[in-house]
């Protein structure tokens, strides 16, 4: 998050509100300060490979998904207030991902050949982002708490990844290149 811009937005809301209760205007600086974070853009080194972040405003569930070739298939389901995104290259790709809370986050990119992901995420302000790239890799996470963060690159042919997170603000980054690697992490 860049300073200059939340203490520039802060002073916007201040000017024209200086007669709101002190507290109305803690709420309102603190919602200045989050979207600011969610829009101001890349946020991880993993979604560099794929698709930025979703970007969501503290109104707006949002779900994209892009793909190209043959037989992909994505499959996404959200309640709450979450954003997801996924991007879809080469023949038998699979996306399934549940969502549920406020302010989680998803940013997927396969490629290649019977790509599987499987993701299951509750809580709030929980991240995954993915990216693989050759065939026949397979991600499953599952997160539930608040401010979990799962980074998964995979390259090559048949690797393996589990994360399983379950508390607050737990983070791993798996990156796997070869074929044949397997990875698993569970965190409580």
């Amino acid at each position: 998050m860049s300073t200059g811009r939340y203490d520039i937005m802060t002073a916007h809301l201040a000017r024209p509100a200086r007669r709101w209760p002190r507290h109305l205007l803690a709420i309102m600086a603190t919602l200045a300060g989050v979207n600011c974070a969610h829009a101001s853009g890349d946020l991880s080194d993993v979604s560099d490979l794929g698709p930025p972040e979703p970007a969501f405003s503290t109104d707006v569930q949002s779900a994209r998904v892009t793909q190209s070739g043959n037989g992909n298939a994505a499959h996404l389901d959200q309640s709450g207030l979450n954003a997801i995104e996924v991007l879809q290259q080469g023949v038998a790709n699979t996306a399934l991902a549940a969502q549920a809370g406020q302010l989680n986050w998803t940013a997927l990119s396969q490629s290649g050949v019977a790509n599987q992901f499987n993701e299951n995420q509750s809580g709030t302000r929980n991240s995954v982002s993915a990216a693989q790239t050759g065939n026949n890799n397979a991600v499953t996470v599952a997160q539930a708490g608040t401010g979990n963060q799962a980074k998964v690159v995979q390259t090559g042919n048949a690797d393996t990844a589990y994360v399983q997170q379950i508390g607050t603000n737990l983070g791993v980054t798996v990156r796997q290149t070869g074929s044949g690697m397997s990875a698993s992490v569970v965190q409580r």
